[in-house]
C-alpha cells in the first residue's frame, strides 16, 4: 500500500509515502494516483511486473475472487496488459468527457500528443472517437512496458500542461492529468500492439469523503439541525461533486439523504416538523422514502 498526496498530507497513515526519492508528491492535487504511478516508474528497481490497483477497487477473476500474483502472470504472459474493463458509451470519449468536465483539456491533451509524439495521433484519434471508456487508471504489466509508457506518458501530460489551466476548477475536477491520463494507457496499448485484456473490478466500499459526508449528515439530522445540514451539503458536494457518483455513493443514500433534508426544510419553513417528528434516524428516514417511492 502507498500513502500518495504524502507531501501534501500531514496524517501519516503508516504507508509506503511517494513523497520519497524522486517524486512529484507536491502535485497530488492535480495528477491524483499518478503521484504514486511516478514513483514507482523512478524509485522501484526490483519489480517484474508492475500494477496499479485503488484503495477500493481491485482486479478480480471471472468468479468474483480477488487476483493473486499467479492470475496477473498469467494474464500477461503474452507481452500483454491487463487494463480495467471497458465501459460502453453511448456517446463518443471525447463527446463523453467533454459533459463530465472540460472539453478545451481534451484539445490541450491532443495538443500534448500531437508535439510530443505525433505517430500515436492515429490510437489516438480511435479512442477519442470511440465508444469505449476506461477508468481509473487501473493496470498491470511486464516491467519493461510499465517504464516505456510512464516515460510516454508523462512526457504527454508535460506537454499538455502548456496548454492547461485550471484556475476556478473545484477541488475535484482540478485533478485534471489523472482525468486525461485514464484513456492514455489504451492509447499506448494500441499503437505499441500490445495484447489487452479487460479485467473484471469490484469495488471493496464506498468513497471516503461520500461516507464522511453521510456521517456528518447523520448526526445534524439526528439532532435536528436541517439548515446546517442543508448548507454543508451544498458546501461540499460544491467543491467535490465526486461524492455523489454511483461509483462513490454505492447505494444511491446521499440523494436520498438530500430529499429528506429539502422535506424536512420546507416543512420547518412552513412550521411544522411531521418527518423528523416521526424519526430522526437516518436509516428510518431512507426506509421511510424509499418505501413511497415504489
Amino acid at each position: 500500500p502507498m500513502q500518495v498526496g504524502r507531501a501534501r498530507s500531514s496524517e501519516d497513515l503508516g504507508y509506503l509515502p511517494d513523497n520519497t526519492g524522486d517524486n512529484i508528491s507536491d502535485l497530488n492535487h492535480k495528477f491524483g494516483e499518478l503521484t504514486g504511478i511516478y514513483w514507482v516508474w523512478k524509485n522501484d528497481m526490483d519489480s517484474d511486473i508492475i500494477g496499479v490497483c485503488h484503495y477500493r477497487r481491485f482486479f478480480t477473476d471471472d468468479k468474483g475472487r480477488l487476483m493473486e500474483a499467479v492470475d496477473f502472470e498469467n494474464a500477461i504472459s503474452d507481452h500483454g496488459v491487463l487494463i480495467s474493463q471497458c465501459i460502453p458509451c453511448e456517446l463518443t470519449y471525447r463527446e463523453n468527457y467533454a459533459r463530465e468536465h472540460q472539453a478545451k483539456d481534451i484539445d490541450a491533451l491532443e495538443y500534448g500528443i500531437q508535439t510530443a509524439c505525433p505517430n500515436y495521433l492515429p490510437e489516438f484519434y480511435e479512442a477519442m472517437n470511440g465508444h469505449k471508456r476506461y477508468f481509473g487508471n487501473i493496470f498491470v504489466m511486464h516491467r519493461q512496458d510499465y517504464m516505456d509508457y510512464c516515460a510516454w506518458l508523462f512526457d504527454v501530460l508535460v506537454t499538455a500542461g502548456e496548454k492547461i489551466d485550471v484556475t476556478g476548477y473545484d477541488e475535484y475536477h482540478a485533478r485534471i492529468y489523472g482525468f486525461l491520463s485514464e484513456i492514455l494507457v489504451y492509447v499506448w496499448a494500441l499503437h505499441n500492439n500490445k495484447n489487452i485484456h479487460e479485467g473484471h473490478l469490484m469495488m471493496t466500499g464506498e468513497k471516503a469523503e461520500s461516507l464522511e459526508l453521510k456521517d456528518a449528515l447523520t448526526l445534524l439530522i439526528k439532532n435536528r439541525q436541517i439548515a446546517e445540514a442543508k448548507k454543508m451539503f451544498e458546501e461540499v458536494t460544491k467543491v467535490r461533486p465526486d461524492v455523489l457518483m454511483k461509483a462513490s455513493d454505492l447505494f444511491g443514500d446521499l440523494n436520498d439523504i438530500w430529499e429528506i433534508i429539502l422535506i424536512c426544510d420546507k416543512e420547518m419553513k412552513e412550521g411544522k416538523s411531521e418527518l423528523l417528528d416521526y424519526s430522526t434516524d437516518i436509516n428510518v428516514l431512507l426506509k421511510l422514502l424509499r418505501d413511497k417511492k415504489r
